[in-house]
């Protein structure tokens, strides 16, 4: 590619076509049409430059909208609806951030398909010199309207300042630069080597739910002993999304009555006949229908809030993190066990949820860390087990 420019005047445009075909051996016109056009693009998405070679732009953009059959939202496919992007990585590794993106065209927007869409980044130094990012799939298609969140992998350089720019692009036609779904500074710093205040369980042998279920009882009776340390009257907890069996009442602690909510009331049922049968509810375990989006409850009314293995399932985590710290007490404690920390997007179980319309969405530590910050909550505690099961106390920042 020696003598050819990436910049060509308008008047040049069809003499570079066949110049390039003659230096690549390339004989599809169209298509190098199609990569001349992007490199233009990506040169010409500020403003300032595209001036001079605007109309060589905008004619080939026309082209790729009847191709591609994307309509009035071909410049625009994804709509960016939550991040959480904590801002600092660590050299030379490939780390991940999740991103949750709508699909506003009138097309399904696949990696399997013949030419795939993936969501990419470019990134920039502070002399804004680009590094083009590597490529992440969906994990499954998206339909026109729906929602997915896609961990997005992401490749460090050196330590140092940079900018990125989170954007789609179709292999083998487009970057849709119109279409920047995020931009961030990010600091890369080499990595410390310090000794991390996190606990790791020392699990031998793959998952054990069992064995997950009682690390996650530990912790809650861990909130349980640290609010004590401040009062000794009776603690009253609420637990989110319980499903058919409450974390708080599989390890109930004597001097904490609880309260297990659930938007599904057949879950609900179900827990209560088969941890009571005949018997009644206890006086100190009741169980609530309703929808945490707007929850029948006074602030400030419980000193612990636990979920387990369900906040990653909410479509917005920093409001569902502070609702629950709205409904704390001075001095309470959330508590969260049994989320993902540790991305895995070809996980077939991880898939086969997604196929069958569950919010399945997966984080890292840093996601959480900057879900914390936003929600104006702290970890004072934090677990990992098998390398996957995340754990943790927060209480308020003022706390």
């Amino acid at each position: 590619m020696d003598g050819i420019p990436l910049l060509i005047p308008p008047d040049d445009y069809s003499d570079a076509v066949v110049d390039i075909s003659e230096a690549t051996g390339i004989s599809d016109a169209a298509r190098i049409e199609r990569a001349l056009t992007t490199a233009i693009r990506y040169r010409l998405h500020r403003p300032q430059l595209r001036s001079e070679f605007g109309g060589v732009v905008d004619r080939y953009v026309e082209i790729q909208r009847s191709e591609s059959n994307i309509a009035d939202n071909s410049l625009q496919p994804l709509s960016l609806i939550a991040e959480y992007f904590n801002p600092t990585f660590f050299a030379n590794t490939i780390d991940h951030r999740s991103i949750r993106v709508r699909n506003q065209s009138n097309i399904v927007i696949a990696s399997s398909d013949e030419k795939p869409f993936h969501l990419s980044y470019w990134l920039y130094d502070t002399n804004d010199n680009p590094i083009e990012g590597i490529r992440t799939r969906l994990p499954i298609p998206l339909q026109p309207g729906d929602e997915l969140t896609v961990p997005l992998q992401i490749k460090l350089p050196l330590p140092g300042i940079y900018r990125i720019d989170v954007l789609l692009v179709r292999e083998h036609e487009k970057w849709f630069f119109e279409n920047i779904l995020l931009t961030r500074q990010l600091t890369v710093v080499d990595f410390p080597g310090a000794s991390s205040p996190i606990e790791f369980g020392d699990h031998p042998g793959p998952f054990d739910i069992e064995i997950d279920l009682k690390e996650s009882g530990n912790v809650f009776k861990r909130s349980i002993e640290f609010l004590k340390e401040n009062s000794a009257r009776e603690l009253l907890a609420l637990e989110i999304a319980c499903g058919s069996d409450p974390l708080t009442l599989r390890f109930s602690v004597p001097g904490v009555k609880a309260i297990a909510s659930d938007l599904a009331l057949p879950q609900l049922l179900l827990g209560a006949a088969g941890r009571f049968g005949n018997n009644g509810i206890p006086d100190m375990f009741d169980f609530v229908c309703c929808n945490f989006d707007a929850p029948p409850f006074r602030g400030g009314a419980f000193d612990v809030i636990v979920i387990a293995a369900a906040l990653h399932h909410m479509r917005d985590l920093v409001a569902t993190l502070k609702m629950m710290k709205r409904l704390l007490n001075f001095g309470g404690a959330i508590v969260l066990v049994r989320e993902p920390a540790k991305i895995a997007a070809d996980d077939p179980t991880f898939l086969s949820e997604l196929k069958n319309g569950f919010n399945e969405q997966q984080f890292v530590l840093a996601e959480y860390h900057e879900m914390y910050s936003r929600a104006n909550i702290r970890p004072i505690y934090e677990r990992i087990d098998f390398d996957c099961s995340y754990k943790a106390i927060c209480v308020s920042q003022s706390d």
